[in-house]
């Protein structure tokens, strides 16, 4: 297990800072981490959606991740699942990026922080999932609970 934030200890230079340590707080390079998390099925990397050092660290450790002989897809809360025909028509090149934005519903923030990602994994012919829960779904959790979910047949 691997653990990622910004400096707890002093106050970081930039808001690019981060550390990754291991479960017993060695800290590792980026190298290093991706070389532990390479032979991984799944690797979730669990995020303040608005903060720029995790987005940074999400795509170099994709880049990273990228070098190794196993295959790869890219899965994001950007994109609801709904959404996914129209992430598929802009990696296919059928759609331009200002459709996806707006179809698509991306988030503000989506140019600095989820751009970059999609570009990658576009560039690269990843494949990327469109992992966001629907809307109407999240509202309903966040107003009545998780055992709300227990309404649905």
């Amino acid at each position: 297990m691997l653990g990622g934030c910004a400096h707890p200890n002093s106050a970081p230079a930039t808001l690019y800072d981060y550390r990754l340590t291991t479960a017993q707080g060695e800290v590792l390079t980026l190298a290093q981490a991706a070389r532990r998390v390479s032979d991984a099925d799944i690797i979730l990397v669990g995020e303040l959606h608005t903060h720029p050092a995790i987005h940074l660290l999400q795509a170099r450790l994709l880049a990273e991740l990228s070098q190794g002989p196993r295959p790869l897809a890219l899965s994001l809360e950007q994109f609801s699942r709904a959404d996914q025909g129209v992430l598929d028509a802009y990696l296919a090149g059928q759609r331009g990026e200002s459709a996806l934005i707006r179809d698509g519903h991306a988030w503000p923030n989506y140019p600095s922080d989820y751009r970059p990602l999609v570009e990658f994994a576009k560039a690269h012919h990843l494949p990327v999932i469109a992992a966001n829960a629907p809307k109407a779904l999240v509202s309903c959790i966040g107003e009545q609970g998780p055992q709300w979910l227990e309404q649905l047949p």
